[in-house]
Formats: structure tokens, sequence, C-alpha cells
């Protein structure tokens, strides 16, 4: 009895064993159909072995084990099959699509299934390469859709966690969340000073966590240094002069690092800017106050860091209104208006350089006595509807 028991199980296993280990890799509808055709015979043969188990306990209870195992197997190795099938199904269509597109594109026909519809609609909105994430994200900023840059950008750091310029973008993109609420149009946000602060810790992080994977790189030290000054704002009085001498820092080391890029001269010149504002009686009550000795600054100097920097990158809006900013502290309000003219004819490319376009049109007014020219509020960018 039990030798027949166990000869019966013997046979249900190997028809398991003959439709699900048979060449399981193929993933062939002819194997799968072999495979489902067994799982009655298999059946059955286990079904006569249990019927056994009254006489043979222990045998019967081993055979119960060792079907339910061998189903277990069976229904992995089925479900790997039909894995298997659905990848061969998958590669017939993408070369019957490469075969549609390349026949397409002879005939001058659009593709409908083409990557860049798929990611500028609905589900694959912000799917693709980190470049073309990075060409979308500088669109969305052109927009003034920030929140939606971000995101492009952080697909950009888990396609490539490695990439420091993708994660100085994504510092940036937070960062520049601080003002959405001064804009106009379908993106503006409300937003609370907390919110602020969060967006320039979150940014300050990624731009540390840039610094780490390229030590070489000037554009996290960049990132750094902007949301480190923009978190001061929001911070108490010692932190914000803590923040304020760590950005230097940055700003300097950027400098360093990049010297052809006109973001970091524009840097400095911010900080010598700022720094000029601050008279003798304020720096002795941070030296007193917080033990902190910030560097100084003067217009002079931020004027030529701005010179340089829009010497380097002369379509930047945000070079030339400050260089009008620095003139008129000077006293050089004929080169003021010059440099504030000139900033009216070019084109935005962010949030930063739509806010910049606004202050000098305000600064331009001033000089004038509110007579000047006023270029069209129709020549800044539009939010996109």
């Amino acid at each position: 009895m039990a030798a027949a028991g166990s000869g019966h199980w013997a046979v249900g296993a190997a028809a398991l064993s003959y439709g699900f280990r048979r060449r399981p890799e193929v993933g062939r509808k002819r194997n799968l159909n072999r495979s489902l055709q067994r799982l009655p015979v298999a059946s059955y043969h286990l079904g006569r072995s249990l019927r056994l188990s009254p006489w043979q306990p222990d045998t019967g209870a081993l055979l119960a084990l060792k079907a339910k195992q061998e189903v277990h197997l069976a229904s992995i190795l089925l479900l790997k099959a039909l894995a298997q099938q659905v990848r061969v199904a998958l590669q017939q269509l993408r070369t019957q699509q490469q075969r549609l597109a390349q026949a397409a594109k002879q005939s001058g026909l659009p593709v409908p299934w083409s990557s860049q519809r798929r990611r500028d609609s609905g589900l694959f909105r912000f799917g693709g390469s980190a470049k073309d994430l990075v060409k979308k994200g500088k669109k969305l900023e052109a927009n003034l859709d920030v929140r939606a840059a971000a995101k492009c950008y952080e697909e950009c750091t888990q396609q490539k966690p490695r990439d420091s310029e993708f994660r100085s973008l994504l510092s940036k993109a937070i960062s520049d969340m601080t003002y959405l609420d001064e804009i106009q149009g379908p993106h503006r946000e409300k937003l609370t000073d907390n919110d602020k602060r969060r967006f320039n810790t979150q940014a300050m992080e990624h731009a540390k966590k840039a610094i780490e994977l390229d030590t070489k790189a000037f554009l996290p030290h960049v990132a750094a240094c902007i949301s480190m000054g923009r978190l001061a704002l929001f911070s108490d009085n010692k932190r914000k002069c803590q923040l304020a001498k760590d950005a230097r820092e940055h700003a300097v080391r950027a400098l360093e690092l990049g010297p052809q890029s006109d973001l970091t001269h524009h840097l400095m010149g911010r900080w010598h800017y700022e720094m000029a504002q601050l008279n003798m009686v304020v720096r002795t009550l941070i030296r007193m106050a917080f033990s902190t000795n910030l560097p100084p600054g003067t217009n002079q100097d931020a004027l030529k860091s701005y010179q340089q920097a829009a010497k380097l990158n002369p379509t930047c809006v945000a070079h030339h209104v400050e260089i009008g900013r620095c003139l008129s502290k000077m006293g050089r309000r004929k080169e003021a208006e010059q440099a504030l003219k000139h900033a009216s004819t070019l084109g935005c490319d962010d949030i930063n350089t739509y806010l910049e376009k606004i202050e000098g049109e305000k600064l331009l007014k001033n000089l004038t006595g509110g007579w000047g020219p006023r270029w069209p509020l129709g020549s800044l960018p539009q939010p996109a509807t």
C-alpha cells in the first residue's frame, strides 16, 4: 500500500515537474498549455496517494506535505512562465513600433506613441531621461511653475543620485519656492515664514549633499550660498550672523572653483552690496553680541562683481538691475538709468529674474521721479495658464 501510494505520488510529482520545469524560461503559450493540462493528472495521482494514508498515517502526512510544496512550486513556476510570456509580447510590440516609426519617419507622419508626447501628458508628465527633465524644468521655471520644476529635478536626482549638478538644481528650485507668494498668476501660493524656513532648510541640505558628491564643482556652493542667505532672513539674529558668514565662505569657494561663471560673480556682488549697507555701529554690535566678525564690503566692490557677471552673461536681467542699484547708491544716476533701461529689454528665465525685472521697474521710476519710461507689463513673462 505504502509503495503504491508513493508510486502514485511520484507519478503526480513527475507530471508537475514535466509541465512546469520543462523549458520554463521559454514562456511560450504551448508550454503553458502543457502545464495546465497536466494539473488534473497530478491532482488525480496525488489524491490516490492521500487515500492510502489511513493505513500508513506517517506516509500520508508526508505525502500531503510534499503535495503542498509541489503545488506551491508549481504556482511559482507558472507565474514565472506568464511573466516571461509578457516580456516576449512587450518585446514584439517594441519591435513593431520601431518598424512603424521608421515607416512613419520616411513618410513624414507623426508617431502617436513618441516619448515626448508621453512626457507631456498625464501619467508620463515627468517621465523621460534626466537631460529631457532638466530642459522641462527650465521651461517650467520660465513659466514660474517652480514647484513642478522642483519635481523634475527631484526625478533627475532619483535617476542619477550621484550627480551633484542635478542635486544643485533641485536645491535652487526648492529655495526659489520662497517667492511663490510674490508672483501673480496660477502658480501663486500663500506662504508663511515657517514654509519659507522649511524650503530653505531643505535646499541647504540638498546643497550640502551636492558638495559631498563633488567637491570640485562650483554649482553646489552657489546653491548653498543662496539657501543660507535666504534662510538667514527667517532666523534669529545669532543664527542670521552665522548663516551670513557661512554663505560668504561658500560664495568665495564658488568663485574659486568657477571664475568663468556669472553666478559666482553675482553672489560676491550681492555680498559686497549687503555688507556695504551695514554701518560701523551695527558691525560693532554684532561683534560684541555674537562674537562674529562680518567681512567688510563696499558698493564699488559690488559694482565690479556685477559688471564682471554681466560681461560673462550679458542677457541676464538680474546683473543689470543690480548694476543700476549700485550706481544709484553711488550717486551715478544717469548710468543707473541706462543700466535699468537696458534691463527692460531683456527676457526672464526664472522667478528670480522675473522679480528682479519688477524691482528694476520700481528703481527706474524712483530715479526719474515717476516720469521715466516704463516698459509695458506685457514684457514681463506671463505665467502659463
